[in-house]
C-alpha cells in the first residue's frame, strides 16, 4: 500500500465517501476524521485499492481543488492530527512545519529555548514528577513491578525506567 496519490482525479471521484467520514463542528472548531488513523494519530483515507492518502492532505486537496506533491507538507494550524477542516490547514515545507512546532513549544528540543525539555516540560511526557515519586514510594513499601504497572496503568519498561533512575531522575528541586 502506498500513502500517496499521483493526481487529483481519483480523490475527487471519492470525495463524497471522504466527507462522509468527517464529523464537522460549528464555528472555528476542528472537523474530526472518524475513520482509520495511523499510529501517530493522523487520519488515512483509501482512495482506491492500494492507494491511500493522509486525511488532512486529502481535505486540503479537495477543498482547494489542487494536487499537492509529496514534497509539500500540509500542516495543521490547530495542532490536532485528526483535524481535516480546510481552514485549519496550510501548505509548507518540512522546515516550515518544524518551525511552526518550535514556535508553539511542541518540540522536545526547541532551537528558541536551546535546551532539551525533560520531565513535565516535555510535551511527550506521560507521567508527572508526583507520579514518579509515588511509583518509587510504592516500590519502597514493597509493591512489585507488576502491581505498580497495573496501579498506574503503565508498561513494565516505564516502571523499570523510573525505578532505576533512567527516567524521571530525582533532583533537589523535585524531592521537596
Amino acid at each position: 500500500m502506498s500513502l500517496a496519490v499521483t493526481d487529483l482525479q481519483p480523490l475527487q471521484s471519492a470525495a463524497s465517501r471522504f466527507w462522509a467520514k468527517v464529523r464537522k463542528a460549528p464555528a472555528d472548531k476542528c472537523w474530526e476524521w472518524t475513520a482509520a488513523r495511523m499510529r501517530g494519530g493522523y487520519g488515512v483515507f483509501t482512495v482506491r485499492a492500494g492507494r491511500m492518502v493522509y486525511a488532512h492532505r486529502a481535505a486540503f486537496m479537495l477543498a482547494n481543488k489542487q494536487f499537492i506533491s509529496a514534497e509539500t507538507m500540509v500542516c495543521h494550524r490547530c495542532d490536532n492530527r485528526g483535524c481535516v477542516r480546510p481552514d485549519h490547514l496550510f501548505l509548507g515545507t518540512a522546515r516550515d512545519n518544524l518551525q511552526d512546532a518550535s514556535r508553539k513549544g511542541r518540540l522536545v528540543y526547541s532551537p528558541e529555548r536551546k535546551a532539551t525539555r525533560s520531565g513535565e516540560g516535555n510535551p511527550n511526557a506521560r507521567l508527572t514528577w508526583s507520579i514518579a515519586r509515588a511509583i518509587r514510594l510504592r516500590r519502597a513499601r514493597g509493591a512489585t513491578y507488576s502491581q505498580i504497572r497495573r496501579e498506574f496503568g503503565i508498561g513494565m519498561g516505564t516502571v523499570s525506567a523510573v525505578l532505576s533512575g533512567l527516567t524521571w531522575k530525582e533532583t533537589p528541586s523535585q524531592t521537596a
